[in-house]
């Protein structure tokens, strides 16, 4: 298995990667029966009354982007079912371990606690949810600290959704939900350090994607307060489909994507068959006709009849085409013509 410790600044250049159950580890269990442990898949997991899941691996994102479907349809109201990154300084292990290396955007500053965090989705049951920035630490509005720079929206009843976040070589960030992109945040953190923050968060550290259930706090306010136990005890969500564009700057590599499937090759048509042409019969010559001769009524002559009264075909063929086209006299037969 392949693993890596630096911290030091790794390539932006992406891989893709769909991290197999191998590549993800369960953080938390609720309680300490397997029941209510997360249930880890391929490229997701499962969390059913509370837990937590993570890679067990932190990516540099910029210039790559990380996508995923979320199925809220069974999350309770007032629990809190997310997705985020955390950026850990470095792993005690050869991999992520929550015990050992979580931190978050809530800690003090200058503590081991406080670490950069992204939060792509924080659902407030199937109601509703924010996105929201934390790479500061402490109080405040004017950067993204604790309180964060957040967006927040309904989901209008389509609680199974897809997400998209891609972040540009300058580490800004666009969110997108079923190829809406989120917008809105407040502060804006273009007027922020914060692209700046997560550039270098994710060059140094990498971002270790993390996804909790939970009760204490929700976000949405218009959507209820935060849900009892009781309510976290009869709720799940579900990651599904996770691909992850980026480079591994620590942990063990993940499961590449296979390649898409090439289309099968179009079949090879059967040859046509060469036919020899007939050949063109020739064209037969055509047998002199022989000159008729004037009808038996009369012939064609000029200067009158008995003027000049020469043989020709074409004016003695009938009377109107003597006096029409050839402007001669027709003469009966009776009259006795100078040839």
């Amino acid at each position: 298995m392949k693993v890596i410790l630096s911290s030091t600044i790794v390539s932006a250049t992406a891989d893709l990667y769909c991290p197999s159950v191998d590549d993800l580890t369960v953080a938390y269990c609720n309680n300490a029966t397997a029941n209510d442990c997360p249930v880890l898949m391929n490229q997701g997991w499962t969390i059913s009354r509370g837990g937590g899941a993570a890679s067990k691996s932190a990516f540099n994102l910029n210039g790559g982007y990380v996508e995923f479907d979320m199925d809220l349809s069974e999350t309770g109201d007032g629990v809190n079912a997310n997705i985020y990154t955390i950026s850990p300084p470095k792993f005690e292990l050869d991999h992520f371990n929550k015990t050992l290396d979580y931190c978050d955007g809530q800690g003090s500053a200058g503590s081991s606690g406080f670490c950069m965090e992204i939060d792509w989705v924080e659902a407030n049951g199937n109601c509703g949810g924010a996105t929201t920035i934390h790479t500061v630490a402490g109080p405040g509005s004017q950067e993204c600290t604790a309180w964060g720079c957040a967006t927040d929206y309904k989901f209008n009843g389509k609680t199974q959704f897809h997400m998209r976040i891609e972040y540009d070589e300058d580490g800004v960030m666009t969110t997108l939900r079923n190829g809406e992109v989120m917008s809105g945040f407040n502060p804006d953190p273009s007027s922020t350090s914060a692209w700046s923050d997560i550039k270098t968060n994710h060059e140094e550290r990498g971002a270790v994607i993390y996804s909790s259930e939970w009760v204490g706090w929700v976000p949405v306010s218009d959507c209820g307060s935060s849900g009892s136990d009781d309510d976290l005890q009869g709720s799940s969500y579900t990651i599904s489909n996770l691909i992850v564009s980026g480079s591994v700057v620590q942990g063990p590599v993940p499961a590449s994507c296979g390649p898409a499937p090439s289309a099968p090759p179009a079949p090879t048509p059967a040859p046509t068959p060469t036919t020899t042409p007939t050949p063109t019969p020739p064209t037969p010559t055509p047998s002199p006709q022989p000159t008729p001769a004037p009808p038996a009524g009369g012939k064609c002559c000029w200067g009158g009849c008995s003027g000049d009264c020469h043989s020709d075909t074409y004016c003695d063929a009938s009377e109107n085409q003597c006096s029409d086209n050839c402007s001669g006299q027709w003469c009966a037969a009776s009259f006795e013509v100078v040839v």
